[in-house]
């Protein structure tokens, strides 16, 4: 019989797991990963049920408040509703989806299931407003 995950376990454990596996990548395990405040606690992850994670990736060339408070909004809004634990920036894709999976098996193998919820700015949305009204027939 399989044993319960523990719970609660703290997200930032599983995260510095996954950076580890990353050869190229050096962190300092003394900086750390989410700063705790009187508003958010560090993320917490809880056993029975999925644990969402906002991720809010792109450029942000030149970051400024507004991608900060898009960010708190989501997380603020739907943390109750949606299980939300956690919500952070990933500027690079690429490296985004190996430190996914990475996090996700590291997170499964002590039986806590994550889910990632995408949050896009408006910038990108724009853009992809373009993109469909292009390939629209013309009249």
């Amino acid at each position: 019989m399989a044993q319960p995950p523990p719970s609660p376990a703290h997200l930032v454990t599983y995260i510095r797991r996954a950076l580890r596996s990353f050869s190229n990548f050096q962190y300092d395990r003394h900086i750390p990963i989410f700063i705790p405040s009187g508003r958010y606690r560090a993320p917490v992850l809880r056993g029975g049920c999925t644990n969402r994670i906002v991720i809010y990736s792109g450029s942000f060339n030149l970051p400024h408040k507004g991608h900060l408070q898009t960010l708190c909004q989501s997380l603020h809004r739907m943390k109750g509703s949606l299980n939300i634990v956690a919500a952070f920036t990933f500027c690079i894709y690429e490296d985004f989806e190996d430190f996914y999976f990475n996090l996700f098996e590291q997170a499964a193998a002590d039986g806590f299931i994550l889910e990632l919820v995408g949050l896009s700015g408006l910038g990108y949305l724009k853009k992809m407003k373009r993109a469909i009204l292009m390939r629209l027939p013309k009249d």
